[in-house]
C-alpha cells in the first residue's frame, strides 16, 4: 500500500485549473454589473469585484509554480464562493429594484396630484385688477407641470432612484407654489389707479 499515497499526490498535482467554475463565476459577476446592482447594491458589487480579483491572483499564483506543485483546491473554492455570492447579490439587486420601482411609482402619483392641485388653485384664483396672480407664479406652475416628464423618462430607463428624487422635488416645489398662490390671492395687487392715488397722497404729505 506504500504506493497509494504517492499516486494520489501525483493525480492531485496533475489536476488542471477549474476553468469551468471560474467562467461561470465571472459570467455571473458580469450579470451583476449590468443588472442595476451598481444602483441598488453598490457595496455588494464592490465586494464581488474584490473576490474576483482574489480568485485571479490565486490562479496566477498556482500557474507560476512547477506543475507537480500546483494545487487548485483553493482556486476552486474561491470560484464556488464567488458564484454563490454573485447569485445572492443578483437576487438582492432584483428585489431592491422592484421595491425602488414601486416607491417611484408612488412618488410619481403624489407629484401628479400636487401639480393637479396647483393647476386647480390657479384656475380658481380671481382675475380682477386688485387680485391677479403674478406672472412668475404662473410660469413656475407651467414649468412644474412639464417637469413631470422627467419622472416618466427616469422610469422608462429603470432609474427608479432618480425618479423618486425628481418626484419629491416636484412635490416640494408644488407646495411652495400653492402657498405663494394663496398669499397672492389674500394680498391685493394695487392697480395703476391705486398706485397713482398713493403717489399723489405721498407727494401731498411731503409739501410744507
Amino acid at each position: 500500500m506504500g504506493w497509494v499515497l504517492p499516486c494520489l499526490l501525483l493525480i492531485t498535482a496533475c489536476e488542471g485549473p477549474p476553468l469551468d467554475k471560474i467562467a461561470v463565476a465571472e459570467q455571473l459577476v458580469k450579470e451583476v454589473q449590468v443588472s442595476g446592482a451598481a444602483r441598488y447594491a453598490p457595496q455588494d458589487l464592490v465586494r464581488l469585484q474584490g473576490q474576483e480579483a482574489n480568485l485571479h491572483r490565486e490562479l496566477l499564483e498556482q500557474e507560476s509554480k512547477v506543475r507537480f506543485f500546483r494545487d487548485y483546491h483553493l482556486t476552486a473554492g474561491l470560484a464556488s464562493q464567488l458564484e454563490a455570492d454573485a447569485r445572492q447579490v443578483l437576487a438582492q439587486a432584483d428585489r431592491r429594484a422592484k421595491e425602488a420601482r414601486a416607491a417611484a411609482l408612488q412618488a410619481q402619483s403624489v407629484a401628479q396630484e400636487t401639480v393637479k392641485a396647483v393647476q386647480q388653485l390657479i384656475g380658481k384664483s380671481p382675475e380682477t385688477d386688485g387680485r391677479r396672480l403674478p406672472e412668475q407664479v404662473r410660469d413656475d406652475a407651467n414649468a412644474l407641470k412639464k417637469s413631470l416628464r422627467e419622472i416618466q423618462r427616469a422610469l422608462e430607463t429603470a432609474d427608479y432612484l432618480t425618479a423618486q428624487a425628481t418626484a419629491k422635488a416636484i412635490h416640494d416645489k408644488g407646495k411652495e407654489i400653492s402657498e405663494e398662490i394663496q398669499r397672492a390671492v389674500v394680498r391685493p395687487v394695487a392697480t395703476n389707479g391705486e398706485k397713482a392715488r398713493r403717489k399723489r397722497h405721498a407727494q401731498a404729505r411731503m409739501k410744507p
